[in-house]
């Protein structure tokens, strides 16, 4: 199991560094992967595009995806402003 832990901000500025991080990361991750978003304070529209393509990467490698908790107010807004849910994506969601 590989754990991938948000960064603060996943917003244009940072995304291409990020999405490359969270792919190395996927390639070591086995069969499972755990996302931690509770570091992550501010995503835009670039930062809910990687998760969406992480899940979807996760689906396509066999990989069971699990998300750690809490996610932030302001994050879960730009969540829900988008229309994506992130709990959606993932078949556990782990509180803490």
């Amino acid at each position: 199991m590989s754990e991938i832990q948000f960064q603060q901000r996943y917003t244009i500025e940072n995304i291409v560094d990020a999405r490359r991080r969270a792919l190395e990361l996927m390639q070591k991750a086995g069969d499972t992967l755990l996302i931690d978003v509770s570091p992550c304070e501010e995503v835009d529209t670039a930062g809910i595009q990687l998760f969406v393509a992480l899940v979807k990467e996760a689906e396509e490698r066999g990989i069971f995806l699990s998300v750690k908790g809490p996610i932030q107010p302001k994050v879960a807004a730009a969540f829900a402003a988008s229309g994506v849910h992130y709990a959606d994506f993932s078949e556990a969601i782990v509180d803490g």
